[in-house]
This record gives C-alpha cells, sequence and structure tokens, in this order.
C-alpha cells in the first residue's frame, strides 16, 4: 500500500519553531491490540494530548513504512515580515523585519521547480540512494 504523507513544517533554526500537520505514522504492532482502525482512533486520540489529534487509521502491508513510502512530502515555510508581532501565529512564524524583494524571490523559486539533482546540498556526497528530487510547486 502506498501512502501519501503531507507534512506543514515550519522551521527555522535560529527561531526554533517546527510544526507538522497532517503527518501519517505507521503503528507496527496495532494487530496485536484487536482494535478496528475506528477503534484504534478513538482510542489513541483519548490519551494523546489536546494538540494532537488522529484523524484517521487504515490498516498498511506489514512492510508499509510512512516516512520510506511516502511519495510525496508538502513543506510550508512562514515568515512574519509585519511591523507589529502576531501574537495568535508566533509559534509558527520566524519573524524577520528586513523589507524583502518579494518578485525576486519568487523569480529566484522558479528556477527550482522541477526535477533536479539536489547531490550538491548533501554532506553524504557517496550517497547510494538518488538525489533527485522534483519540485512541484514554491
Amino acid at each position: 500500500m502506498i501512502q501519501k504523507k503531507e507534512a506543514w513544517l515550519w522551521t527555522s533554526g535560529f527561531c526554533g519553531i517546527f510544526l507538522a500537520v497532517a503527518q501519517q505514522e505507521s503503528i507496527t504492532k496495532a494487530a496485536e491490540l484487536a482494535l478496528s482502525p475506528e477503534e484504534l482512533r478513538s482510542y489513541l486520540n483519548a490519551y494523546l494530548p489536546e494538540d494532537i489529534g488522529i484523524v484517521s487509521a487504515a490498516p498498511a502491508s506489514d512492510r508499509f513504512h510512512s516516512r520510506l513510502n511516502a511519495r510525496e512530502k508538502l513543506y510550508r515555510y512562514r515568515i512574519g515580515t509585519g511591523s507589529h508581532k502576531n501574537v495568535f501565529e508566533r509559534k509558527y512564524l520566524c519573524p524577520l523585519h528586513e523589507t524583502y524583494d518579494v518578485k525576486a524571490m519568487e523569480q529566484a523559486a522558479g528556477y527550482l521547480t522541477g526535477t533536479h539533482d539536489f547531490k550538491s546540498f548533501c554532506s553524504n556526497k557517496k550517497m547510494k540512494k538518488s538525489t533527485v528530487r522534483t519540485l512541484y510547486e514554491i
């Protein structure tokens, strides 16, 4: 079974911001619990913190891995550029107060869209896995 893994990821090393939304995970021993997927979803949601929730659960093959079998990932990086603090989204934005040339940024991003080899960004130059990736949209 091939699953699409989507994650909205806001991250910044110097701001310490990280959030993943709509992320898929796999539980390898779920069958031992003798629960239906819906019962498993309800059971886990009862014990998870308020800011984490399971929307759906479905059986997968024994060899399925949510990260390794992902066909696509969605990352979203957000920069707060306003002149005032956004108190409601402060945990999800990296505040930068400089002026940016958004048109130039969009033009530069256009060069990254498409299929490219990102080996030069890899710390392990002898990596055997493919470093070719397709960016559909920026």
